[in-house]
């Protein structure tokens, strides 16, 4: 979770486990750093929007995208406990 007024970055308890691996760790830093760095924007439908292609096409510059991006999909009934 980023919140912009206090440029703060909080990261999901489950993160913090061994068995997380470091690449996911720093794939969801990096993702909630470029909420800094990309606008968000206002879809068709009046609603927010956060997560934008310029955000997505950022997103895949990570050097482990597609492993992060595969583990956190298998493991995604982690985070929601």
């Amino acid at each position: 979770l980023y919140h912009h007024l206090l440029k703060l970055v909080k990261v999901h308890r489950v993160l913090d486990s061994a068995e997380t691996p470091e690449y996911v760790v720093s794939f969801v830093l990096y993702h909630e750093m470029l909420h800094s760095v990309c606008s968000s924007a206002v879809g068709k439908r009046g609603r927010r929007k956060i997560h934008t292609k310029e955000f997505r096409e950022k997103e895949k510059l990570f050097h482990q995208y597609r492993e992060a991006a595969e583990w956190i999909h298998k493991n995604r009934e982690r985070f929601f406990i």
